[in-house]
């Protein structure tokens, strides 16, 4: 999972960009880990569903 920032005007800033302006807190951090984690686990959950949907129609 990639996150993606962009300025104002719609620009993706790049991580240099994102580095010289030091908008990046711990806190900032630690809820985009949270979400990333969270992600990935409902990810992985749907897939072993379809694992098993798919395993009862065959």
């Amino acid at each position: 999972m990639t996150f993606r920032y962009f300025d104002t005007t719609g620009n993706q800033l790049t991580a240099e960009q994102l580095k010289s302006m030091r908008i990046a807190t711990p806190a900032m951090e630690h809820i985009l880990a949270t979400v990333k984690e969270r992600a990935e686990k409902n990810w992985k959950a749907a897939e072993s569903l379809e694992d098993c949907a798919n395993k009862s129609y065959n």
